[in-house]
């Protein structure tokens, strides 16, 4: 009798894992305004006045945009990642050393006072990449709304962690 429950037990676990792997996430609709969110802490978010990084496919040099904010979150247009015509751009998805600075009014240099890692611009990189060959807008806006992070630092301690190379 109780093999026989064991056999049974191992085959509903079987029928289960058959079933489950039939499950379909829908591809969802493309939305052409939908935004990026950064999520971050409240300070960074009440502090922040742009971001700041590098991508040397579009242009040897530093490019910046200002930032909206939303509760604990930073907020960007996702056509920096996905064209109006559904095609990867490159501009901000590619980027590396991505910093974010406080508005010090008409005192220069700004301050940074976060940093989005380059390990996590990479990873998101490549699952933006990938959701927009497969049309997969659904699994594509959870990444941008869910995928990027703003960890709290200051400019000489961002330098020190290039200088180590563990950005």
């Amino acid at each position: 009798m109780f093999a026989k429950i064991t056999i049974m037990k191992k085959l509903l676990f079987i029928l289960l894992l058959a079933s489950c792997s039939k499950i379909e996430i829908p591809k969802g609709e493309y939305q052409p305004y939908e935004e990026i969110y950064i999520r971050a802490n409240s300070d960074i978010v009440s502090k922040a006045y742009d971001i700041v990084f590098f991508n040397t496919l579009i242009r040897d040099g530093q490019m910046n945009f200002g930032l909206g904010k939303e509760g604990t979150r930073l907020v960007i247009p996702a056509e920096y990642v996905i064209s109006l015509d559904k095609e990867y751009e490159s501009y901000f998805a590619d980027a590396k050393d991505v910093v974010i600075r406080a508005d010090r009014g008409y005192q220069y240099p700004y301050d940074t006072i976060a940093y989005i890692p380059n390990r996590v611009m990479k990873e998101f990189a490549t699952r933006i990449k990938y959701f927009i060959e497969q049309d997969e807008y659904t699994r594509l806006y959870a990444s941008l709304h869910n995928d990027l992070y703003a960890i709290p630092i200051t400019g000489k301690g961002y330098r020190d962690l290039q200088k180590k190379g563990e950005n």
